[in-house]
């Protein structure tokens, strides 16, 4: 970086030189405005700066985590593919055509059953893998995204978030992403999702376009993502008395939806929550809160009780 620095610096004082010597003479000249050379030289600075403020930031990240480590012996983790692979599974890409449809998904083996494609995963909270002890403290965004054949998943406790899902773009049209997107798709019965009682947060795409039906949300939880059941097969479902804030587009799509149960402890329920949603039955108390009645198509039929 030194050497970067030094280089530009000696482009700057030959331009310097060049545009001195070409304003020499024997009368008084006026010297050059060197001012963008300056504001290159000052931006070099502050880049350097910078980078080395990040560098020391994660040289102090790592250091903690050491020193937590050698405190606790316990090394906090996200899961994701690495540690599913360090569980002793592994994922794999496979294609089946359904209804005309080409579809691409991923599916789950257990590499310490030789191999075996399981339907039914129960993810520890802690483990230990080459002499280091981890524990699971987040639902990685692409966790189980598209694993089709599954039908059952269990989250442990320790858990507190299931991360926040985004979209990725094709050629054709735009895919949201989320910890539990698509899961359950092969499954003749759909998906049952067990969650601990130490979540707090469901990320947003959680369970997008999930065959799951209905899912018990623990106490704890304080957040629901935006379309975090979006597009599944969701039925019923009781949002408990610790949330209050629901994002926009949470049930959009959701064509099976019978039943919402809603804490008056909710203050936020965010556009489009129940779009296209076919009905849905308000109370009064609910039509004071912002965006009511929140894209549903009709104010009749679903109920939506406080």
């Amino acid at each position: 970086m030194i050497k970067k620095h030094f280089a530009l610096l000696a482009i700057c004082l030959f331009f310097i030189a060049i545009i001195t010597s070409a304003c020499g003479g024997g009368g008084k000249t006026t010297p050059p405005d060197n001012s963008a050379l300056y504001y290159l030289l000052a931006q070099q600075n502050a880049n350097n700066n910078q980078e080395q403020q990040n560098n020391q930031q994660q040289e102090n990240n790592n250091q903690q985590q050491e020193n937590n480590e050698q405190e606790n012996g316990v090394i906090e983790v996200t899961l994701d593919d690495d540690v599913l692979q360090k569980l002793g599974y592994q994922k794999e890409e496979k294609t089946k055509t359904i209804e005309g449809y080409e579809v691409t998904y991923y599916t789950l083996y257990n590499l310490k059953k030789g191999e075996e494609e399981i339907t039914s995963i129960e993810i520890p909270s802690t483990f230990t893998y080459e002499n280091k002890t981890y524990k699971i403290t987040k639902i990685g965004n692409t966790a189980f995204f598209h694993c089709l054949s599954l039908n059952h998943i269990t989250i442990p406790e320790g858990v507190t978030e299931i991360e926040d899902g985004d979209a990725y773009e094709t050629d054709e049209n735009t895919t949201p992403y989320g910890s539990f997107a698509g899961v359950g798709g092969l499954a003749p019965e759909g998906i049952t999702i067990e969650l601990p009682s130490s979540l707090t947060k469901i990320g947003k795409n959680a369970f997008y376009a999930s065959t799951i039906t209905t899912i018990e949300i623990p106490e704890s939880v304080t957040t629901i993502g935006g379309y975090a059941f979006s597009a599944s097969t969701i039925r019923t479902v009781e949002i408990p008395s610790s949330v209050t804030t629901i994002e926009g587009g949470v049930f959009a799509n959701c064509r099976n939806l019978t039943n919402v149960t809603i804490p008056s402890s909710v203050t936020t329920i965010g556009e489009d929550a129940f779009y296209r949603v076919d009905n849905i039955n308000i109370s009064e108390e609910q039509k004071s809160l912002p965006n009511y009645p929140w894209g549903a198509n009709k104010v009749n039929g679903i109920s939506v009780s406080l």
